[in-house]
């Protein structure tokens, strides 16, 4: 796996919050980028307006066959809000965390805190997912895509 891929992970620290309103924000973002999501990627773009975090899915990271809901798609959202959350909570930043108009908007400074949520901050950097490299020139074996053709016709829809 490319060492630049991981970059963020060694990055971000959940000791280094800056001092900064809106640096704060943006660490925090980080700490959202962490989040395990459905797509090995960031489906999702942030925006800061003020005191809080917008995150809207990418349409064009929708998938449509395998998630034609969405759901998974606002499953990895619901992680990126939690990571942001636990980061916060680390600092005794307060969150409230809603959806509204297709997006996640995360509020910061309001009066609540998640007792949990600290210790879980200390976790983010821990969670990643490796799947490797592509890698076009490896094959598949032959019975295992028979398999696949079989178990296929048992789940195939018209």
């Amino acid at each position: 796996m490319p060492k630049e891929n991981y970059l963020l992970w060694e990055q971000w620290n959940t000791n280094n919050l800056p001092k900064n309103a809106r640096d704060q924000l943006l660490y925090l973002a980080q700490a959202g980028r962490l989040a395990a999501n459905i797509h090995n990627c960031a489906p999702d773009t942030y925006e800061i307006h003020g005191r809080k975090l917008h995150i809207r899915p990418r349409e064009n990271y929708s998938l449509p066959h395998s998630d034609p809901q969405r759901y998974n798609l606002w499953v990895s959202l619901g992680c990126v809000a939690l990571n942001i959350e636990a980061a916060a909570a680390k600092h005794n930043i307060n969150t409230r965390v809603r959806v509204e108009n297709g997006e996640v908007v995360i509020d910061t400074g309001v009066d609540n805190l998640d007792e949990g949520l600290p210790d879980l901050a200390d976790q983010i950097t821990r969670r990643y997912s490796n799947k490797g490299l592509y890698n076009a020139e490896k094959k598949i074996a032959a019975e295992i895509l028979e398999e696949f053709v079989e178990a296929g016709g048992k789940y195939a829809t018209t």
